[in-house]
């Protein structure tokens, strides 16, 4: 059976029924969170999980078929977690027995983009009990439906500015999203269950890391030096994917200014019209930045950040060197396409 990414949250709500389940996507955050999902319904209090990857499966292809077939320690169920590249053949060679009931555990399969032609997703979608659930790239949308539904879960009600500041803070990762969720739960305890904008600061913003804002706005501003410096060791703190993605939701908030100057407002009305709003401490910087930065200089900066994110999912080379390079040669744009103040 087949999941479209429009139906995926709907039936990620409920058990499923398949003893095998392929959840797959460009996200891995989000292909990670839909897994855990998955493993939640099955789960009880003495379930065990397996966790195997891609390197298990070649050093040990008989690993996958033993880990489905063997009794948990302690007797109840045990749920074999996979964490796959692309095509698996060790995975789809367990299918037949899974699809036969013949093995006794439940398996999640975690892999990045497959296309419609793929071996491993025609053959969950095709088996009879199996099914492949596809996600698709993440939207502010998607995310902030997420963090209300998220919060509702632990008894909480987030306002609309609350839930603006949560995504302004923090990386487009639902499983960091969710976390920052269950701290706001032990913050309301005493306050009610309605959480407003200042209960965010409170607990999510009072822990922004000053490093990813030091290297988000070293980047805008074009300091080569502090970001040769700096940014291997702020990679490797706050990690590579989630630097990256800071960085491009600070060009992304750019370029809507832009767009909005383009339609004719003023710098500051352009500015003031950006949900959530530029904190007032930094609005003189982050209009230097729209100074700095026209329209033609977003736009390469935009395809590089995106070449960079690409690059890491292949994992063509390490995380850390590949954001690293793409963050000193962004900031060099303005110079090179020549729109930098001069």
């Amino acid at each position: 059976m087949k999941i479209a990414a429009h139906q995926a949250e709907g039936w990620l709500a409920r058990r499923p029924s398949e003893s095998a389940v392929l959840v797959f996507g460009p996200d891995a955050s989000a292909v990670a969170d839909a897994a855990r999902r998955v493993i939640g319904h099955w789960s009880a209090p003495d379930t065990e999980i397996v966790r195997l990857t891609d390197e298990d499966l070649r050093s040990d292809p008989a690993r996958l078929s033993d880990a489905l077939g063997a009794r948990a320690l302690f007797g109840g169920e045990t749920v074999v977690r996979v964490v796959i590249g692309g095509e698996s053949p060790v995975v789809r060679s367990v299918l037949e027995d899974l699809d036969k009931g013949a093995s006794l555990n439940r398996m999640v399969v975690e892999a990045g983009e497959l296309g419609k032609a793929s071996k491993t997703r025609l053959a969950f979608e095709g088996a009879a009990r199996a099914v492949a659930v596809q996600l698709v790239e993440e939207s502010e949308e998607a995310l902030a439906a997420m963090a209300v539904a998220a919060a509702g879960s632990e008894g909480l009600t987030l306002d609309p500015q609350a839930v603006e500041r949560l995504l302004s803070e923090l990386p487009a990762d639902r499983g960091v999203i969710r976390a920052e969720i269950a701290k706001l739960a032990l913050y309301m305890h005493a306050n009610g269950p309605c959480v407003t904008e200042d209960d965010v600061a409170a607990v999510v913003g009072a822990q922004r890391s000053d490093a990813l804002d030091g290297i988000t706005e070293a980047v805008t501003r074009g300091d080569i030096g502090w970001l040769a410096d700096r940014a291997g060791a702020v990679c490797a703190a706050e990690g590579a994917i989630t630097v990256l993605r800071a960085v491009m939701r600070r060009f992304n908030r750019l370029a809507e200014v832009r767009r909005l100057m383009g339609e004719g407002r003023g710098l500051g009305d352009a500015v003031g019209a950006l949900k959530p709003p530029v904190f007032f401490k930094v609005r003189a910087a982050f209009e230097r930045d729209v100074r700095r930065w026209d329209e033609t200089a977003l736009v390469a900066a935009a395809e590089r950040l995106w070449r960079a994110e690409q690059a890491c999912k292949q994992a063509q080379m390490p995380q850390d060197l590949l954001v690293q390079r793409a963050l000193l040669e962004t900031a060099r744009l303005p110079l090179r396409v020549g729109t930098a103040p001069r």
